[in-house]
């Protein structure tokens, strides 16, 4: 028995290795096929060619990602019937954000549940994360809907409509089956889940507020992304922006690199082609990256031992 538990770590071990490895060749293979179409000298004079006004309002709003967000863990907490102070909460965020500045898909997020000091089980914050997270997926996907439906993008307007209809009416699904469902809690992964749902039935209110919370967030985000437009002088209306940037949120959201970088910058490439040029959407993405990740990354480290 032992060694058979011993021969499942190191696999475990060689997998976790091997997918490291893996996606920062990934990183890599994507920027060789970028630059086919990509001239960095491009990149450079618009960047020496951008209206820097614009910089300290860019950062202003970085500045609004972690309050918006310790506000936001904190009402999540509500619903699990628990009180969180905004500093601790602040805290839990900003180390969160550090750990974003290499973890894949914004996954660093789950550093929220070993962190955040207070009476519940690191599983049930595992939840209360997932449960962020799957409200941001559905701010997006509802973001982009609206916006596509002002501006007849279909395409956008279909496939985000019916993802945001799917999920919620799979979460109506479990919430009139709960009896049935509750079986299957025995799961951990199913668990957390479960734990989910049953918020979901039970603190509806709470969870309008965290909703609320999120879209503000993505809004916000849209409105930063379109200033970087207009810094690098890309004439673009800004319900454009808002239309599409969700798009560009959910393909960076599928864990292949760290930090999303090369998903995020190809996905900026190709849904605003019609609107910029490749070598100003990858500059966007690139900087984008920088003020909302990487700023408050780096306060975040800060963040931690000072805290």
């Amino acid at each position: 028995m032992p060694r058979k538990i011993g021969l499942k770590y190191n696999l475990s071990k060689s997998f976790k290795l091997s997918a490291r490895i893996f996606s920062f060749l990934l990183i890599f293979l994507i920027f060789f096929l970028l630059s086919k179409i990509i001239s960095f000298e491009e990149v450079y004079l618009a960047l020496l060619n951008a209206d820097l006004k614009l910089i300290p309002l860019l950062i202003v709003i970085s500045f609004f990602y972690p309050l918006i967000g310790s506000f936001r863990w904190k009402s999540v907490l509500v619903c699990f019937e628990k009180s969180l102070s905004f500093k601790e909460a602040l805290k839990s965020v900003m180390i969160s954000y550090s750990a974003n500045l290499i973890a894949p898909a914004k996954t660093g997020d789950f550093a929220k549940a070993f962190v955040t000091e207070i009476n519940l089980s690191k599983g049930v914050l595992t939840s209360a994360v997932i449960s962020e997270r799957l409200i941001d997926l559905l701010s997006l996907l509802l973001l982009s809907a609206l916006f596509s439906f002002f501006l007849s993008e279909n395409m956008y307007f279909v496939f985000c409509s019916l993802s945001f209809l799917f999920i919620n009416f799979f979460v109506f699904l479990v919430n009139k089956n709960v009896n049935f469902f509750s079986r299957f809690a025995s799961n951990v992964l199913l668990k957390f889940f479960f734990d989910i749902f049953l918020i979901w039935r039970t603190r509806r209110l709470n969870l309008i507020r965290v909703f609320s919370c999120s879209l503000g967030n993505w809004i916000l985000g849209g409105f930063q992304v379109w200033l970087l437009f207009i810094m690098l002088n890309v004439e673009i209306n800004l319900f454009s922006v808002l239309s599409l940037y969700p798009i560009c949120v959910l393909i960076s959201l599928i864990p292949l690199t760290p930090a999303s970088i090369g998903l995020r910058e190809s996905a900026f490439i190709f849904i605003f082609l019609q609107y910029s040029s490749p070598d100003i959407s990858i500059l966007v993405s690139l900087l984008y990256f920088f003020f909302t990740v990487v700023v408050n990354g780096l306060l975040g480290i800060f963040f931690t031992y000072l805290f």
